[in-house]
């Protein structure tokens, strides 16, 4: 199964400067965290693009950034390394620049096909209108369904929808008189299609489930037809939502956004696993999270562990506090970065900029080891104790001592819930060694280095603490 295994950007759009992000041999899923302006959606639609150019040639400069001099213009470009999963030695570079405007290679036109690049502005598509009712003809027969193989044809839709539109149009000629006959391409066309939206509608339900709403989608299709004038007529697929067992007419005047969202969401899902199976299946999820509240992101994770679980997925944010849920949640298989802005002060513009130690561990390392700055590193390793600690009771249910306020919940109440908590089996969860070495570090290190404090502060105590964190976290897992 292929996997991208590295992103590398370079000048393209708010991306100012080169960029890699290194997903590892196993081609890991990526979370990508970043405030609105610092260049996640930069990185989405890179990789969007360089799968689009499979299909069509691109000219990738002009999407280069604005602001860099002329010296280092026309040379923006898109590198991906894709390779089997876990297999290095079949990696291979696939460029997009001035000079390479296309993609062949035929695993990426097929993830191309899949269709699997979804933005929150996507999903206003079936529920931000202004109409009474909801159509969603375009959206699907001219996007999500353009590769769908017609069950009646063989063909695809979309070349099927261009060759009617084309043959469609002048009464005078045989092939508009073929296309109408019985069994011609107008009514294969139709037949396919409905075939086809009636496996969307049973994949969209089964997903709208994983919510907790009492909804589910219908997709009336009328056929269309050929119009008395030039073009076609009744080119309408009809979304009607059902809540609670009961028709809602214009439902997207009357659902929350978070239902709205839902519903988007699953027909959008739907879609992409009613389409071709390949061995290189990709999902890009750009901030598509906005309308979904925190109850209803969970079993988003969900869906995709069940149904997706073999897509590489990336998804951006600006949410923290959602990066931070996913994080605890999908550790493994999962690569995490941060995007924040820099202002240049010789520049005058800020410059988006990657941070790949996201693990406060690794952080506490990096500012022992490599910039002899105690406190920076007393402080991330203080915030993983804390960290792990309340992973570690959501997880196991152990019960802490409940505040009405809960930013008033120290960290000392977590560690008096666990340090001495037994398994079932009456064995300790932290053994009575490690739970003195942590509370005699929480004194010397991690309580006097976080505040303002006189004591001289030690590296060989930071150290010894940075190691029994680490520990700590092994053993609670």
């Amino acid at each position: 199964m292929k996997k991208i295994k590295k992103i590398e950007i370079n000048n393209f759009k708010g991306l100012y400067g080169k960029y890699e992000i290194d997903l590892a041999s196993s081609g890991r899923n990526l979370m990508l965290y970043g405030e609105n302006g610092s260049g996640k959606s930069s990185v989405a639609k890179a990789i969007k693009l360089f799968f689009q150019s499979s299909v069509e040639n691109i000219d990738i400069l002009e999407y280069e950034n604005i602001f860099i001099p002329e010296t280092d213009q026309n040379n923006g470009y898109i590198k991906l390394i894709i390779g089997d999963k876990g297999n290095s030695h079949s990696n291979n570079p696939y460029l997009l620049d001035n000079s390479n405007n296309k993609q062949i290679e035929t695993y990426i036109k097929n993830a191309n096909k899949i269709k699997g690049f979804l933005d929150y502005k996507s999903l206003l598509k079936t529920h931000y209108l202004n109409t009474k009712k909801v159509n969603i003809f375009e959206l699907l027969i001219e996007d999500l369904l353009t590769e769908f193989i017609n069950p009646r044809t063989e063909n695809t839709i979309i070349s099927d929808w261009e060759e009617l539109k084309r043959k469609g149009n002048d009464k005078r000629t045989l092939e508009y008189k073929a296309i109408k006959q019985k069994d011609g391409l107008l009514s294969k066309f139709n037949d396919g299609v409905r075939e086809l939206l009636n496996e969307i509608e049973i994949k969209t339900n089964e997903i709208i489930k994983y919510f907790y709403y009492d909804l589910t989608i219908k997709l009336h299709y009328n056929n269309v037809t050929i119009g008395k004038e030039k073009g076609f007529a009744n080119k309408t697929i009809y979304l009607q939502v059902d809540f609670f067992k009961k028709n809602i007419p214009e439902h997207h005047n009357f659902l929350n956004e978070a239902r709205l969202t839902a519903i988007s969401i699953s027909i959008y899902l739907g879609a992409i696993l009613g389409n071709i199976s390949t061995d290189f299946q990709l999902l890009v999820l750009d901030d598509v999270f906005i309308g979904l509240d925190t109850s209803n992101r969970l079993p988003f994770l969900k869906i995709l562990d069940d149904k997706f679980s073999d897509y590489q997925i990336f998804m951006t944010t600006y949410d923290k506090s959602w990066y931070e849920l996913v994080k605890s949640e999908n550790s493994s298989n999962w690569k995490f970065a941060e995007m924040y802005v820099k202002k240049e002060p010789l520049k005058q513009f800020e410059i988006p900029v990657i941070h790949h130690k996201t693990d406060f561990v690794d952080m506490a390392e990096y500012y022992l080891d490599e910039k002899a700055d105690f406190k920076a590193s007393a402080v991330y390793i203080r915030s993983e104790f804390e960290k792990i600690l309340k992973d570690f009771c959501h997880k196991n249910k152990i019960a802490v001592k409940y505040c009405k306020n809960q930013s008033k919940i120290s960290s000392n109440e977590f560690w008096l819930a666990i340090k001495d908590d037994t398994k079932r089996d009456g064995s300790r969860y932290i053994t009575v060694e490690l739970r003195n070495n942590i509370e005699r570090q929480r004194t010397l290190v991690m309580n006097p280095f976080s505040h303002h404090d006189n004591k001289p502060q030690f590296r060989a105590e930071l150290r010894a603490t940075i190691d029994y964190v680490k520990e700590l976290k092994n053993t609670l897992g």
